[in-house]
């Protein structure tokens, strides 16, 4: 399994395809990191939409103008699906909630449990 690691996470891709996105402790996530991220993801990408999984258990957090651009119109190319595995049942809850209301632009779902991610993200494997 390929990794490179950024000021931020480490990010790779596994046998299925899958990137992996572990934050890291403690960071604060601004625009320049979302952009280098990004770049890793879209070199593991070869052009093609993939399915992503991000370790959001690490205590981190994002500015507004990053959270602005991964939100945005470059993610949509890159992203077939993706998970997040979140620590808490209440940030689970509130995150779920917010994708209720701010429809992202691929299927998204938050989780608690690791591997229940990674079998969800393996159900658009055919798709």
């Amino acid at each position: 399994m390929k990794e490179i690691t950024t000021r931020t996470a480490a990010i790779s891709i596994d046998a299925n395809e899958i990137v992996l996105v572990r934050m890291t402790e403690g960071i604060h996530l601004d625009y320049e990191d979302a952009l280098d991220n990004f770049l890793v993801v879209r070199q593991f990408s070869k052009s093609k939409q993939l399915l992503k999984l991000i370790d959001s258990r690490a205590d981190w957090t994002i500015d507004d103008k990053a959270k602005r651009y991964m939100e945005g119109k470059s993610m949509r190319n890159t992203t077939k699906a993706r998970a997040f595995v979140v620590r808490s049942q209440t940030k689970k809850l509130l995150l779920n909630f917010y994708y209720t209301l701010n429809a992202p632009n691929a299927p998204s779902q938050v989780f608690t449990d690791y591997d229940e991610a990674y079998a969800w993200l393996l159900s658009f494997k055919s798709k």
